[in-house]
């Protein structure tokens, strides 16, 4: 679906080199998008205007060092925050799109989400991030674990869309015939199924999920998935992981009132405290919102992370026994992530 009404009020923060590829498929659509990156080789392959690109002055990258991005934050975030303001005025929806492995976007994203958020109340702030598939390297797995440990606890984070990176072996690259690769295929993927959601509002004399119904929904605290409806059946994207009941709300947008299917969409995400509906001349499907974040596809990934250690025996013990926790239930949702914020302020009160 094209969308005509929410490209004023929605832009795309496209964070490090693989949240930037995610960004420049949301400028393709029509959206607004900025970029962040600290290494200016990535940045260069963006084709946009120098105003929307910031490179981080000095850095040459992060090589997958959270931390040294962490500290880029610190040190350039009143730039980074004007630069946002700045462009962004008439926005009321910030997404911002990252890799949880890398350094660049895992870093700098959850703590400029949480400080942003603080400061920036009028604006609604949503992520979309890629879990890395199984079979990247033991480090890769070891960021994503601490940035989606980050993430729940930020307490002004509102919709966020995981994407899970094991999709691609699935995927039908001839769908996007422009996509040379898998993970172009999947970036493409990810920005015509948001557009959807976002798209939801345009004209139909049927009805229409309006503007400002989109606008609650975008602002609903927790993982969001997105199901088509075919066949009398509902069946989820698989670009998004597996996650447990317990949606806020679903909205519908049906090409016909038979592809309704409440029950069946119960009987997988539970019963929502309400339920909106529209219409499109394209294809049927729901998107469901408040979900509890995909913990079982973190606890794989650790499990992953763990056997490749076991496997390494090229380096000293002491040098590679990386004690992750056990994850926490997060499905008291917000109140626990304010619990959790504290654990954060530390490090974000110097911002």
């Amino acid at each position: 679906m094209s969308n005509t009404l929410m490209n004023d009020r929605v832009a795309f923060i496209g964070v490090g080199q693989a949240g930037g590829n995610i960004a420049v498929e949301f400028k393709n659509l029509g959206y607004t998008t900025f970029f962040i990156n600290t290494s200016i080789e990535d940045l260069n392959t963006i084709k946009v205007d120098t105003r929307y690109k910031y490179h981080i002055p000095t850095a040459q990258g992060c090589n997958k060092d959270r931390d040294k991005a962490k500290q880029y934050t610190k040190d350039y975030y009143e730039i980074i925050s004007s630069q946002i303001a700045t462009k962004f005025g008439n926005i009321t929806k910030l997404f911002f799109c990252f890799s949880m492995g890398g350094g660049t976007g895992s870093g700098i994203s959850p703590l400029l989400i949480n400080a942003l958020s603080k400061k920036m109340q009028n604006v609604t702030f949503n992520a979309i991030c890629i879990i890395p598939s199984d079979s990247e390297s033991a480090r890769i797995k070891f960021n994503a674990f601490n940035c989606y440990t980050e993430l729940k606890a930020i307490p002004y984070l509102s919709n966020v869309y995981f994407i899970d990176n094991n999709s691609v072996i699935n995927n039908d690259i001839n769908i996007f015939p422009t996509a040379v690769n898998n993970l172009e295929f999947l970036n493409k993927q990810i920005a015509y199924r948001i557009n959807d959601i976002l798209s939801m509002c345009n004209p139909d004399t049927r009805g229409i999920i309006d503007t400002e119904e989109i606008e609650e929904l975008l602002k609903v605290n927790g993982n969001v998935l997105l199901a088509d409806i075919r066949n009398e059946d509902v069946v989820v994207d698989n670009i998004f992981p597996s996650t447990k009941k317990g949606c806020q709300f679903l909205a519908y947008s049906l090409t016909n009132d038979k592809d309704y299917l409440q029950d069946k969409v119960e009987e997988l995400f539970g019963k929502p405290l309400d339920v909106y509906k529209g219409y499109n001349n394209n294809n049927s499907f729901v998107a469901i919102f408040g979900l509890p974040f995909p913990d079982k596809r973190i606890e794989d990934l650790v499990k992953s992370y763990e056997n490749d250690i076991e496997k390494i025996d090229t380096i000293e013990d002491e040098e590679i026994n990386i004690e992750i926790s056990k994850l926490p239930d997060l499905t008291k949702r917000r109140k626990v992530r304010l619990e959790k914020a504290k654990q954060m302020n530390a490090l974000l009160d110097e911002l």
